[in-house]
Parts: C-alpha cells; structure tokens; sequence
C-alpha cells in the first residue's frame, strides 16, 4: 500500500546529508495516516508540475511573506 514510502531513499532523492537520516520506522507513521491520504492521488504531469511550482514558487513568494496570512488559513485557532 505505502511501497514508495517504504522504499524511498534520501540518498538517492538528492538532500543534503544532514537529511538523510532515518530517525525511527515509518509503519507508525501509516499507522496515523488520515483516511483521506490512504489512497493515492494519480496526477498527470501537467498536474504534477503546476503542484511543483506552487511548492516552489508561491509559497515563497516575497509579497506573502510580508503579509500575516495566518488569518485565511482555516481552522487555526480553532479546535476541531
């Protein structure tokens, strides 16, 4: 079910050596995992690259982080 998770290799993904460390098992981590992540989400490429470029882009956009955005976010604040 979680085959990529279980075989994902820091090394060989390219981060730096002070991220390559495993600091415990990831079957605790499924464990916890919401339903709603459970089953994966198939991505065409075009979709997969605008994904990327929101991570990239728009999240370090410049303009955002002189604003306190903080408010638009949902839930926070709030108990669920």
């Amino acid at each position: 079910m979680f085959t990529s998770a279980c075989n994902y290799d820091p090394k060989k993904a390219g981060l730096d050596a002070d991220l390559q460390y495993r600091l415990g098992p990831i079957e605790p981590v499924f464990a916890r995992l919401d339903p709603l992540l459970q089953t994966p989400i198939h991505l065409t490429g075009g979709e997969f690259q605008a994904l990327v470029a929101f991570v990239r882009d728009a999240l370090l956009d410049e303009s955002a982080k002189k604003q306190n955005l903080c408010p638009l976010i949902p839930g926070v604040g709030r108990r669920v």
